[in-house]
């Protein structure tokens, strides 16, 4: 069983269940574990998906979560009983399959705090490039994808979104509304075309520029806490697709990768140049193949 115990900036604990699929943190009502918006939480801010091994954790970019010694934690997995902050906020990843009864939990680099030896949880580096060498040689062998392939997904993807659009030249007022109105139709429509929902946030940064250009500030703030909120949305579902299509890779599930090589392939359409992309298209060709008997 997992778990996740929560301080916040009062010293109000409170105690979660996580289940074996994706926990989402934030602000918003349609996070799995919501909280009051303050210390930098943002709407779907953090992503959790439980495994043996450990908890991955992934954050909203920008407003990563920080280990007991200050390190930034994001698009990693870490040991369990481990402890996490954001601003005021603290997290703390249980599990009872790694916890003894009645033993003391272990801070993140794997010691235990009163005396500070190493502990026996700890993953060296030689095994973690061996399971990196493992999932390249079963995703080429079960889907019929080229080592290449495999290894640049499992390598650095594309940013999702470009720098914040600047406000163009001439009416800014007008521009700002223009860029408002499209933003939302955009966004609306970004339940059956991912790519509005792209276009919908870079319209919401025009917008918010424009407005800032014309000193209409509250105007601003508003527009840009909508673009704020759908980035965050897109970018939670953009980690999360890739740890499922890894999680696919790694046990040979060809359905299971199928189905996110296409949503990564429909979310990534406007960098379909990205070497990332071309390794997602070919892989996409070995999954449609006959699978080895």
């Amino acid at each position: 069983m997992y778990g996740l115990s929560i301080t916040d900036s009062l010293g109000k604990i409170t105690e979660h269940k996580l289940g074996t699929g994706q926990t989402t943190i934030g602000s918003d009502k349609g996070s799995t574990i919501s909280l009051p918006a303050g210390d930098g939480l943002l709407a779907q801010h953090i992503l959790l998906v439980p495994s043996d091994e450990g908890c991955w954790v992934s954050t909203v970019p920008g407003a990563p979560l920080r280990s007991k010694d200050g390190e930034p934690v994001d698009g990693q997995y870490v040991p369990w009983n481990s402890q996490l902050s954001l601003g005021r906020l603290s997290f703390a990843l249980k599990s009872k399959k790694v916890g003894r009864k009645g033993g003391r939990g272990r801070n993140q680099k794997g010691k235990t705090p009163d005396t500070g030896k190493e502990s026996s949880n700890t993953i060296s580096p030689v095994i973690v490039m061996a399971l990196l060498f493992a999932l390249v040689y079963l995703g080429s062998g079960l889907f019929g994808a080229s080592e290449t392939d495999v290894a640049s997904i499992s390598a650095a993807p594309p940013l999702l979104f470009d720098e914040s659009v600047k406000c163009a030249s001439g009416n800014s007022g007008h521009r700002a509304e223009q860029a408002e109105e499209a933003a939302f139709a955009k966004r609306q429509r970004s339940v059956f075309d991912l790519q509005d929902g792209i276009a919908a946030v870079e319209l919401f940064s025009e917008s918010e520029d424009c407005y800032r250009v014309a000193g209409r500030q509250e105007e601003a703030v508003a527009i840009q806490l909508e673009g704020t909120e759908l980035r965050a949305s897109l970018e939670a579902e953009y980690k999360l697709l890739r740890v499922r299509l890894q999680r696919a890779l790694h046990s040979g599930n060809r359905a299971v990768a199928s189905t996110q090589v296409n949503r990564l392939q429909e979310l990534l359409h406007h960098r379909a140049s990205h070497s990332y992309v071309l390794a997602l298209r070919r892989l996409e060709i070995g999954l449609s193949r006959k699978a080895p008997n």
